[in-house]
């Protein structure tokens, strides 16, 4: 069942838990203590273990593959190949949601190794709304869930709070 729908139909918050092979015995002995289960997908396309455990979990739970490199606030706009390796890896599981974070996390053709966070203006809103847009085409059966990297953020010239950056961009 779809989490959305699940939580209209219990009248109570939604628990979803990401996937770590070390609870996975005490998740499986109690299934019913979350909804849904999230697994990081670049972790499924560079592990086979791991991508085979992703599409036994989405067996008993609903599933969300949750990505953590497609870089949508790069001017450089998004790896469109890894954008449908993550269409293919939520297709392969049924996910009817995918996650990512907004976020840089390459400059160039260089990997920067984390999550970085974006400037907030209108300048950055419009960089992820077209890469967002270039996403969507790869992932067409599944809605998106972006989610903003923690902590503070930005320069000199940030003239946003954090809540009205996300109130533009998803505007």
């Amino acid at each position: 069942m779809d989490p959305v729908y699940l939580r209209e139909a219990v009248k109570r918050p939604i628990v979803g838990l990401g996937f770590r092979p070390e609870f996975a015995s005490d998740l499986m002995a109690r299934p019913e203590v979350v909804d849904f289960v999230e697994v990081v997908a670049e972790t499924c396309f560079t592990q086979r273990a791991t991508r085979r455990e992703a599409c036994a979990v989405a067996e008993m739970w609903p599933i969300v593959p949750h990505g953590v490199k497609l870089s949508l606030g790069s001017a450089d706009g998004v790896d469109l190949d890894r954008a449908r390796r993550l269409g293919t890896l939520a297709r392969e599981l049924r996910a009817k949601v995918i996650s990512e974070h907004v976020s840089f996390t390459r400059a160039g053709e260089v990997d920067i190794g984390h999550l970085t966070q974006l400037p907030r203006t209108r300048e950055a809103i419009v960089v992820v709304a077209n890469n967002v847009a270039r996403c969507g085409a790869c992932c067409p059966t599944c809605r998106s869930s972006w989610r903003t990297s923690r902590g503070r953020c930005c320069g000199p010239t940030t003239k946003w709070t954090k809540r009205r950056f996300i109130c533009v961009r998803v505007a």
